[in-house]
C-alpha cells in the first residue's frame, strides 16, 4: 500500500527562489499563505504564475535569506538565544527586516515577541527602536523606546551619538527618560560637539512622567481564573486603564490526585509600563511552585516569562528598588518561614543574593519605597529598613503591650483601623470597602476643591518615624524625610524601642481632607469584599504619555 505521506509529497508544487548564485528551493502552497508577496507575485495576475523559478533580486544576506525560508517551512525562528551576542541579535533584525518586505505578518509578530522577551537590552535598545521606526512596526517601536528611556545611563555612548538630532531629541527631551540632569546634561554637551549643532537645554526643564495610583481587581475571589481589571487614580479621575488576564500556564494546576488548585501567595507589582507577576503556590501545601517571574507589558498587552526564581515562595514581599526586583521572605517549600533575599537586575537580566532579613512572616506585609530604601512593616509590631548601598537591614520593635497598643488604634480613626499609614507621595488614595452594599475610593488631598470631601482633622499631621539606634540624648537618621499620613490627633512616644510617632514641624499644612469619589461597575471589585486586608496601590507611568515631550521639537 502506497504511503499517503508520500503521496502528499508528490503533490506538493515546489518552486525555486534564487538568491545570487543559489538555489532555494520552497513548498509554493506554505510560501503563498504565509507571505502575501509572494502570493501576488505568484497568483494569476501576474506572468510569473507558471514559472518555477523566480529570482530575488534584493541584497539580502545568504543566512538570513536560509532563516526566512527555514521559518516558510517550519514556522519556528532558530532555537539558540544569546542576548549578549550582537551578531544573533543582527540576525533577528534582517529576519524582522524580511518580515516587511514579504509581507510576512506571523514572522513579524515571531520575530518581535523573540525581541522583546530576550534581546531589549540596554546595548541593543537603540538599534531595535531605529529599524522599528524605519519599518513603521509601531508597537515594537513603542516597547523599544520605552527600554531605551528606561536604561537611558546605561545606553552605549557610541550609538547615542550617532542619533540624529530628531531621534536624540525624542530621549532627552522625553519626560519619561530616566536619568539624572547633571547626565543629561552632559551627553547634550557630548553629542552637541559631535555634531556641532545646538540643542536648548530648557529641553530638560518640566520633566514629571505622569504616574498613576494603579489597583488590581476581579469579578470573584477566584482571582487566578478571572479577567483582571486594572483601574487608575490621576488625581482626579477613577478609570479603567485596561483589562487582562493571568498567563494560561498559572491557570487551574491539576496536582498528582487529579484535584484542581489554584495559585496562591503569588505578588503582582509594577515598574514602569509593566507588571511583574512572581511566586505563588498551587494550592498551600502542595509543594507545586510558580517558579517564573512574568512580565505583562501595558504596552503590547502581551505576558512574557522574564526569568526563573532562584528560589520557590509565596506570601513573600515583592517590590522594586530602582531597576532591581526583591524577593523578601515569605513561605516555601515545606511551608518553612524564609529570611532569604533574591534580588534581579532587570537591565542585565541576572539574580544576586541580598542580606537576609531580620524577621520572617508566613503572609506578605505592608511595604513602601521611600528614598531608595525598602520599609517593610506590621504597624503594631515591628519596622525594617533595607539600605541597598550597604546591603544592611535595620530592624526596630515598635509596640508590644497593649497599653501603647491601645494608644496606637486610638490614634486611628475609622476607617483607617485596619489600614496602613498611607505616604501621599506613594499612594495617596483606597478602596474603602467597609460598607457591604458600597464602595468609593477616598482619596487624601491637602486642598478642598469639591463637594464630596470633608475635613479629617484641624490638628492632623504627618507622622514621621524617628531615627535609630536610639540615645538618650541623640538620635541618627535613617530614613531621610519619611513622613506618613496619620489621622493623629497627639504624639505617641516610645523612646526605649527606638520608636517615635509625632508631628512634622516643617509641615505647613495644618489640615487634610478626604475627598470621596464613586465607583462606577462595582461587580469588578466584587474580590474586594472577600478580604479584609488592604488594597495596595501602585505606581505605574501612563502608557498614553510614552512620546510625551518637555518641548514641543517642532520648534527646534
Amino acid at each position: 500500500m502506497e504511503n499517503q505521506n508520500d503521496k502528499s509529497m508528490e503533490r506538493r508544487e515546489i518552486v525555486k527562489l534564487v538568491l545570487k548564485t543559489k538555489f532555494f528551493e520552497v513548498d509554493k502552497q506554505k510560501l503563498i499563505n504565509n507571505s502575501r508577496y509572494f502570493a501576488a507575485l505568484l497568483s494569476a495576475n501576474y506572468m510569473e504564475f507558471h514559472q518555477s523559478e523566480h529570482i530575488i533580486n534584493y541584497e539580502i544576506p545568504v543566512l538570513s535569506f536560509e532563516d526566512f525560508i527555514n521559518w516558510i517551512h517550519e514556522k519556528s525562528l532558530m532555537s539558540t538565544i544569546n542576548a549578549e551576542n550582537s551578531f544573533e541579535v543582527e540576525r533577528f533584525l534582517i529576519l524582522l527586516e524580511l518580515g516587511v518586505l514579504f509581507a510576512v505578518d506571523d514572522l513579524i509578530e515571531n520575530v518581535t515577541n523573540r525581541l522583546e522577551t530576550h534581546y531589549l537590552l540596554p546595548r541593543h535598545a537603540i538599534d531595535i527602536w531605529l529599524l522599528a521606526q524605519d519599518l513603521s512596526l509601531n508597537l515594537l517601536r513603542d516597547v523599544s523606546l520605552s527600554v531605551c528611556l528606561d536604561c537611558f545611563t546605561e545606553l552605549p555612548y557610541n550609538s547615542l551619538y550617532k542619533l540624529s538630532k530628531q531621534n536624540f531629541l525624542k530621549l532627552v527631551g522625553n519626560i519619561n527618560v530616566r536619568s539624572t540632569e547633571p547626565y543629561l546634561v552632559h551627553v547634550i554637551h557630548e553629542w552637541m560637539k559631535l555634531h556641532q549643532d545646538i540643542i536648548p537645554l530648557d529641553i530638560l526643564k518640566n520633566k514629571q512622567p505622569k504616574i498613576l495610583h494603579s489597583i488590581i481587581s476581579c469579578e470573584s475571589i477566584d482571582v487566578i481564573n478571572n479577567k483582571l481589571y486594572l483601574h487608575c487614580w490621576d488625581g482626579k479621575h477613577f478609570f479603567e486603564l485596561t483589562t487582562f488576564e493571568h498567563p494560561e500556564e498559572l491557570l487551574d494546576f491539576t496536582n498528582d490526585s487529579g484535584n484542581s488548585n489554584t495559585l496562591s501567595g503569588m505578588q503582582i507589582i509594577a515598574r514602569g509600563f509593566n507588571l511583574y507577576l512572581s511566586g505563588g503556590e498551587f494550592g498551600i501545601g502542595s509543594g507545586k511552585f510558580n517558579t517564573k517571574v512574568w512580565r505583562y507589558s501595558l504596552l503590547s498587552k502581551k505576558w512574557f516569562v522574564q526569568t526563573v526564581m532562584p528560589c520557590s515562595r509565596r506570601h513573600m514581599v515583592a517590590a522594586f528598588l530602582k531597576n532591581k526586583l526583591m524577593l523578601v521572605g515569605g513561605v516555601g517549600q515545606y511551608r518553612k518561614k524564609l529570611d532569604s533575599v533574591d534580588i534581579y537586575n532587570v537591565h542585565t537580566g541576572k539574580w544576586s543574593t541580598g542580606a537576609k532579613i531580620p524577621t520572617v512572616f508566613n503572609s506578605a506585609l505592608q511595604h513602601l519605597i521611600f528614598n531608595g530604601k525598602l520599609i517593610i512593616y506590621d504597624i503594631s509590631t515591628f519596622l525594617c529598613v533595607y539600605c541597598p548601598n550597604q546591603d544592611t537591614w535595620t530592624y526596630i520593635e515598635t509596640i508590644h503591650d497593649s497599653t501603647i497598643r491601645l494608644r496606637l488604634n486610638m490614634i486611628l480613626s475609622e476607617p483607617f483601623e485596619f489600614i496602613p499609614l498611607l505616604v501621599l507621595k506613594i499612594a495617596p488614595c483606597y478602596i474603602d470597602a467597609t460598607k457591604e452594599d458600597e464602595l468609593f475610593l477616598r482619596s487624601i488631598t491637602e486642598v478642598c476643591d469639591t463637594a464630596c470631601c470633608h475635613k479629617i482633622c484641624n490638628k492632623s499631621k504627618r507622622v514621621a518615624f524617628a531615627d535609630f539606634p536610639w540615645e538618650p540624648t541623640r538620635f541618627k537618621k535613617i530614613i531621610s524625610d519619611l513622613f506618613y499620613v496619620g489621622l493623629a490627633h497627639q504624639i505617641c512616644e516610645r523612646q526605649e524601642k527606638s520608636i517615635i510617632i509625632g508631628w512634622d514641624e516643617n509641615d505647613k499644612s495644618d489640615k487634610f481632607y478626604l475627598q470621596t469619589v464613586p465607583i462606577r461597575n462595582q461587580y469588578k471589585f466584587t474580590s474586594f469584599r472577600f478580604s479584609h486586608s488592604y488594597k495596595s496601590f501602585f505606581k505605574i507611568m501612563d502608557p498614553a504619555e510614552l512620546h510625551t515631550q518637555s518641548m514641543n521639537l517642532d520648534l527646534m
